[in-house]
């Protein structure tokens, strides 16, 4: 199971919203998330710098999981168009209104297209994966600092 979320979990719904005007490709202006960050310490003083590191990792996992699906949607736009041209190409050859070079030519453009639509999706889905580690390991380490006070309270109390 997951750890829970830091203290003032909810905060990261700012910094979250901070991606929102990001392209599809999750740039956007660093400002954005500095501002979050800076609003969520005026509002959450206690707040420790994991907590807030942990937060950003959250941000960013947002805008790229946003560019992914993105990219993902584009790219079954673009695959759809690429089977009708399939299907034009067979019909057009099956008709023999086309030469056997022609078709062959236009083939292979069909192909490459698709593979490089697959090449970018599963480069963007490689970095996606990446974001999520980084937000489990960050999310990890909030945890355990968080177990660590509690259990230094708790020493102090008993």
């Amino acid at each position: 199971s997951d750890p829970p979320a830091p203290a003032g979990h909810n905060a990261h719904l700012a910094v979250a919203s901070s991606t929102d005007a990001r392209g599809a490709d999750g740039s956007g202006d660093e400002g954005e998330d500095a501002a979050a960050i800076q609003a969520f310490r005026r509002s959450m003083p206690d707040a420790n710098d994991q907590e807030l590191s942990y937060l950003k990792a959250l941000a960013q996992l947002s805008a790229t999981e946003a560019a992914m699906v993105e990219q993902h949607r584009q790219a079954l736009v673009a695959d759809e168009a690429l089977i009708e041209q399939e299907r034009v190409l067979l019909e057009e050859i099956d008709s023999v209104d086309r030469s056997i070079e022609a078709y062959v030519e236009d083939l292979e453009q069909i192909i490459a297209a698709k593979v490089d639509l697959s090449l970018a999706l599963q480069k963007s889905l490689g970095k996606f994966k990446e974001s999520i580690a980084k937000e489990a390991e960050e999310a990890s380490k909030t945890f355990r600092i968080e177990q660590n006070i509690k259990r230094a309270i708790n020493a102090v109390w008993n």
